[in-house]
Order: C-alpha cells, then structure tokens, then sequence
C-alpha cells in the first residue's frame, strides 16, 4: 500500500502549478501518490499535469468538468490508494521533508490527523509571525514526536481557526470509516469537514515546523470573490446541524456564538448583497452576546455596528466600524490625558512645597545648584515632571485631532446609535411574538394529542381497508399487467442434446409471469425444431433466428426484443433450479437492484456429482453477519470482483431500464464477449444485492468457447477493450492494480489451450510491461507461472518447465 496519497485540485494556475509539483515530486518520502484533479481550467493547467504525469508514474490526472475544489477533492480521495491523504492547493508549496515527517508522526502517535505550523507569503516576504497551529503555546515542554490529544484539548481550534484542509494530514480509513466528504458547495466547502475531523477524531498530533506556505496573492482565488459569500450562512446552518446531532452543541455553544459572529462579519465586505445584510442582521439577533467570556470587546463592536445599520448603509459597515474604533481609541486617550493631568497637579504640589520649605534636609540638593534657577533645577531633577512636559502638548494637539475627527463623524456616529435602539426595540417585539408563538406551540400539542388518540381508533379500520385494497390491487395488477416481471434470454446454437432440459427448468419456473426469448444463432442440428415445438406448447417462447454470429450478437438480439422488468440470460446447455427467478426477482424488487448476483453449481454430462466448491461468487466472506434478504452494495464495496470474478451474465439478473439506460451491448464477433459488459455492470450499478443459493447448474462443456483454442487470441483484444473503457471513463488509476492482475490471470488462462507460439510471445510482450508485480494480490501458483514466462524463450520451454 502507498504510504501517503497527495489530492490537489487545480483550477487555471498556470503561473504557479509547476513550482507546487516540484515540491512533491522531490519529497524525500518517495512512496506517495500525486492525484491532480483538474477542475475544468481554461489556461494551460491540464498540458502541464500531463507532461509531470508522462515523467514521473507517481503523478495521476483526473479531467473533470468545473464543480469546484470540494468535489474535486472528494474524486481525488475515491481514487487514493495511501494509507495517508494530504490535501495540497495548486498555487501553495511545501518543504521537501514535510510528508516523511508528517507521516513518521502519524505512525508514531497512531494518529487520526496530524497538524503543523504554515507560513504565509507572497512573491517578496515570508510571514512566520503567526503561524496556523502554534500549539506549543498550549502544550508547553512536550515531546510532539510521542504525544497527541483530542478536541477538548484544543477547542477554540475547532470552531475558531483555520479551517483549510491543507493544515491537516488525514488518516484514510479514518476518513472513510467517518464519510467525510467535502459538500457540494462552490465556496467554504472545508468548514464541516475540518468541524467534523476535529470532534470525530479520538487521536490529533501536531509537528511544530513551519512544512507549508500558503500563497496569499492570487488574485483568482476564491476567498477573493465577495459573490460567493453568500455561502457562508449554508455552512454556519450546516455546522449548527452537526454539533446538535452529535450532542456538542451544549459543550461548544459559547465558541459556536462566537464562530457565528466572526464568520458573517468577516464576509460583510463590499460589495454587500441586500440579501446578505439582511439575513447576518436576522442571524445576528438570534445571538445571545450577554453571557459569552469568549466574544471580546472587538467582536462586539461588529455585533452592533452590523444591527445599528440600516439597508440602505449596507455598503458602510466597514466605515462605521472603522469609526467605533476610532471612538473607543478617542476614550483611551481622554483617560491618558485625564491621567497625565493628575501627575502635573502632584508635581506641581511637590515643587510648591520644595521651594516653600524651610528644611535643611528638603532644600539641601537645590543648594549645590548654581547658575540656574531654582524652578529650572526642579524641572530637570523631576523625572515625571519632565516626561509631562516632553509629551503633554503632544497628546493634548493628537486629541485636538481625533476631536475634530469625532465631530464630523459625529452625527453618523449617533445615527448608529439610534438605529440600534430602533433595532433593540424591534427585537423586543421579536420576543414578545416568540413568547405568543410559544403558547400557540402549547395549544397545538395539546390538539395534536387528541389527533393522536383519534389516529389510534382509526388505525384498526386502516388495517382492514389495506387488506381489501391489497386484494382489489393484485387483482387488478394480475388482470392488467402487459409487462412481464422477467424476459429470460436464451442464445442457442448446437445444442439438440441439451437443449430441452435447459427449456424444461424455465417454463417450469414458480415465477410465472415471464417472457422467454431463445435466439436460434444458425444452428445446423435439430435445435431450431425443438424451439419451435416448445413455442407452440407455451405461449410465452418467442423464437427469433439469425446468421451465425456468436453469443455476443445473439443476446443483444434477445435484449432488443425484451420488454421484462428485469432480463435474465441463459445459456442453452444449461439449467436453472424452479425458484430461482422468483427468489431473483424479490430479492430485485426488496433492496431495489440494478443487479442481482447468485451461485452456480457446476456439473459434468458422465457423473451424477455436483460441485459446489467454486460458486463464482461468495460474499459471505466480504459481507459478515448480514441478511441478503435486505442488504445491497456497490463496486466499491467489493472491488476485487469487478476485474478478477466470474464474468458470466447468467449469474446475474439485471434490471432492464438500468442495461436500457446505459445503452449496455455485449461485444460482438469476439470470444469472451461477456468480461466487457460485466465490468460495465458492475462498476455503473447503483445498488448491487445478493442471493446465497445455488439457483444456476452449468454444465462443464469441452465445446464451449473458453475451452476452444482458434479463440484463445482474442483474449489479448478484449484485455485492450477493458482499459480502454477503464481509462475513458476515469476508474483506470482506481483498478490499476486489479486490472494488471486481471491480464496475467486471463492471459494464463489460455497459454496451453491456445497451443501456440505466437500466442506465448504476445503474453511474454504484455508480461514484460507489468514493471512491479509485488503491489498485486496474486497467488503463489500464478506468480510462478507469470515468472516463467518471462524466463522461457519458447512455449515448448515454457510447458517443459511447467511440467516440472
């Protein structure tokens, strides 16, 4: 497993996105993957990612359409193979050392998520004088290398910090064991998520070094785009809903409050929405500022500048905070001056009472003056005095100053004031509707109790009308009903041996309301007979015929003129058990499946034994303790078994709408034409159930295609097919492992059937592309096998050595 997987979003920096690359492909921790999601840039961006990705295999491009750094992040994680994520921005960069120490600090502390310090710049300074996460302040003489902490440890960080995610190293299964996601929000869409991490996390570390540098002048990000500010509200609501669901609401509501205040202020800047005022006011008063220690004197002065505006100064908030401030600095100075008057009054006394004495001992240091007046000599032996007088004039023309300032601002300034009383005012009547709103509460619980009471007399008659309506509903559905729940497909070709047993286990199936679809591909025996006679017997066999054109072809004929619910396919030499579709079909309609799964049971034609030992599929194993009856899955759940399990289509009952909606055809003129349409199944399917029967008897044929050796080559076709489809459609970094699993084991497959050296060289060519075989879960026997191909010079030294 990698040990760190790196996620940038890029969206148009162009100017900045080689500098940031540098910094990662030259970290000294060399076992990391580097996942470039580019979010729909204009600029050169995506050209750039391409040419470090041909250079360097580490780097993995995902083209996406714009949806914004949150989902773009989320597509990086579903494809991050580390057993740590580390969220980079496109235009910051890092130290070289910083993923070896982050992640030696992770593994050290089994750490959830580990924290650091990051520096701000810009093309002419590096600001280290404020670090985001400087918690050797809080945790004082500690050893970061073996310590860590949670939430409550730190908790002005949770609610009142940075909130990027670039200041945290995550843990992957921890994030998806909490399915942290980033929401689908075009700005502040890291809030819930750093919210989130910090409380669900049981162990934070930090390491106190400066390992990022956060760019502060790219005039294209998104915190510079007063429009999305918006946003802000849909993220406090969001962050509210957490801390009430999980129950830190109570222990977090002083820090909340403050979280609320900080936000919405920070994002009143110009040019403020009217739509935005008015909503921070609403939220503004709903905050109780009464009875918080952690709201200062600065956070209130955006409290009620904010509530004392009116709408049509919403563009002055920033003015009329400016000149609170300069009002409370105007106060500061009145008490200095005030301060400074009684020091020149104590002075005075003191010179007054010097120069009026007649004693020795207080006039004695005045005698050893000469040449100077006794007043001046006071002065220059008066430390406190002289420092009053270097300064007084000073701070008395600075008042003068703010004075003057204070009186052209005056009249706004009690504007405010009077608004706020106006506000107070409005809020009083707030409170007395709530108070009103709150009885009206009371009168409707008690209504609603007498509503639950008659409910209760009436659930009884419920009961017996659903029993009538059910009867009426199946009487009219079974009446009605011109679509049958399952088209059964059958291609058919050659088998006259086979072929009545195989017809024989359908129409006797308990689910009756069925279509059966059997297409005659140009056999040249009695097979077309035997159909015919069987359509004339059951009413519901349509028999189609065509030109010889392979499996492939005939099933798309069949799916064609299928119009089921659901679309089963048989294979005609084969059978099925009577209960199978109808245990299929609820299964379907009970967990509401794209696809249902089953077992198979394999059989020979010259022994009664039946083998249960290899079902194809056994999610037991992957799926503990679980009801099948109501539990369903996707491929994500189960990735082993989109590339490297049974392929065949007759394991599998498929809804039609979701083959019809995808437009999913089986390849044609090539053998293995069912590898293709079961990788796009499985991996396009919302909603994947399983049944734990053995409802499917096949029947080991030495005719079938897999056993017939001209066919063997077109296994290297097929292979190509797959990671075309693969890459296009963005899952071929996902499965880049499984899917060079998946060609060594077909490729195998087929060696000795094939019987052919140009078949052995091919496999020798592909083989030697696959340059780490260690990183696939590949068996002993296959492993031996994969090493002596490209060991042997030929198929006969390959089949010599096999036999040893």
């Amino acid at each position: 497993m990698t040990k760190v997987s790196v996620v940038m979003p890029i969206y148009n920096v162009e100017d900045y996105l080689k500098d940031s690359l540098y910094g990662l492909l030259n970290q000294s921790l060399e076992d990391i993957e580097i996942i470039c999601v580019n979010d729909g840039s204009t600029d050169n961006s995506l050209e750039i990612l391409n040419d470090f990705a041909q250079n360097d295999s580490r780097v993995k491009v995902i083209d996406q359409e714009n949806t914004g750094a949150g989902i773009a992040r989320n597509n990086g994680m579903k494809m991050a193979q580390g057993e740590y994520i580390h969220f980079i921005d496109a235009d910051d960069i890092v130290t070289t050392d910083m993923l070896e120490k982050l992640y030696n600090n992770a593994i050290s502390n089994d750490s959830d998520l580990v924290v650091f310090k990051v520096a701000r710049f810009n093309d002419r300074t590096v600001n280290y004088k404020h670090p985001i996460f400087n918690l050797e302040k809080v945790f004082p003489n500690v050893d970061f290398n073996n310590f860590s902490f949670s939430h409550s440890d730190i908790k002005m960080n949770v609610l009142n910090y940075s909130f990027a995610p670039w200041t945290k190293f995550y843990k992957r299964e921890f994030l998806e064991k909490n399915n942290l996601e980033f929401p689908d929000i075009s700005s502040y869409n890291d809030v819930l998520v750093h919210v989130k991490s910090m409380l669900k996390s049981s162990k934070i570390s930090f390491v106190p070094e400066f390992l990022y540098f956060y760019r502060l002048d790219n005039p294209n990000s998104i915190t510079n785009d007063p429009t999305k500010h918006f946003n802000i509200f849909k993220v406090i609501s969001s962050v509210e809903n957490f801390l009430i669901e999980e129950g830190f609401m109570d222990e977090y509501k002083n820090e909340f409050d403050l979280f609320k205040i900080n936000q919405i202020s920070r994002h009143m800047v110009s040019p403020v929405t009217e739509e935005y005022f008015k909503v921070a006011k609403n939220e503004f008063l709903s905050i109780d500022v009464s009875n918080n220690p952690l709201i200062k004197k600065t956070d209130l002065e955006k409290y009620y500048v904010a509530l004392s505006l009116s709408v049509d100064e919403l563009d002055k908030f920033e003015d009329y905070l400016n000149l609170v401030h300069l009002q409370n600095k105007n106060e500061k100075l009145d008490k200095s001056i005030k301060r400074l008057n009684e020091r020149y009054v104590e002075q005075k006394e003191i010179q007054k009472n010097i120069l009026s004495s007649y004693s020795w001992k207080i006039t004695k240091p005045l005698r050893s003056i000469k040449n100077h007046s006794l007043k001046e000599s006071l002065l220059n032996r008066s430390n406190s005095y002289v420092y009053y007088k270097q300064n007084y004039y000073k701070l008395k023309n600075s008042n003068k100053t703010l004075k003057k300032k204070n009186e052209r601002l005056e009249k706004n300034y009690e504007k405010i004031f009077n608004d706020k009383n106006r506000l107070s005012s409005k809020k009083d009547a707030l409170i007395e509707e709530k108070s009103q709103l709150i009885n009206e509460k009371k009168q409707l619980i008690k209504e609603n109790e007498c509503l639950i009471e008659e409910k209760d007399e009436l659930t009884h008659e419920k009961d017996d009308l659903n029993e009538i309506l059910d009867s009426i509903l199946n009487y009219l559905d079974n009446k009605n009903s011109s679509v049958p729940k399952v088209s059964v497909v059958i291609p058919v070709y050659n088998v006259e041996k086979y072929l009545a047993e195989c017809l024989d286990s359908v129409v006797n199936q308990t689910l009756t309301d069925i279509e059966i679809i059997c297409v005659n591909d140009g056999s040249t025996d009695n097979s077309l007979a035997i159909l015919n006679e069987y359509a004339k017997s059951d009413e519901r066999i349509n028999v189609f015929s065509k030109e010889n054109g392979g499996q492939g072809s005939a099933r798309n004929l069949g799916m064609k003129n299928s119009v089921g619910e659901f679309i089963y396919f048989l294979d005609s030499n084969d059978y099925m058990s009577s209960e199978m579709l109808e245990e299929l079909y609820h299964n379907a309609i009970f967990n509401n499946s794209d696809m249902v799964l089953s077992k198979i049971a394999r059989f020979n034609n010259n022994s009664f034994e039946i083998d249960f030992n290899r079902p194809g599929f056994d999610f037991e194993k992957v799926f503990a303790d679980v009801n099948f009856n109501n539990f369903s899955f996707i491929y994500k759940d189960a990735k082993k078994y989109v590339l490297n399990s049974s392929f065949a289509p007759w394991m599998k009952l498929f809804k039609r709408d979701f083959i019809v909606r995808n437009d999913f055809k089986f390849v044609e003129n090539l053998a293995f034409e069912d590898v293709l349409f079961h990788v796009q199944t499985f991996l396009k399917a919302r909603s994947i159930s399983f049944s734990p029967n053995y409802f499917y008897y096949y029947r080991n044929n030495p005719n079938s295609t897999m056993n017939t050796s001209e066919n063997g080559f077109d296994i290297f076709e097929v292979i190509k097919i797959v990671k075309e489809y693969l890459e296009n459609e963005n899952y071929y970094y996902e499965f880049k492992n499984e899917f060079e699993l998946f060609k060594i084991i077909q490729i195998l497959n087929y060696i000795v059937s094939t019987d052919s050296e140009d078949y052995f060289q091919l496999a020798k060519e592909e083989f030697s592309k696959i340059k780490d075989v260690s990183k696939l879960k590949i068996s002993d026997k296959n492993l031996e096998k994969f090493v002596l191909v490209l060991n042997s010079d030929s198929l006969e030294d390959y089949k010599m050595h096999l036999e040893d």
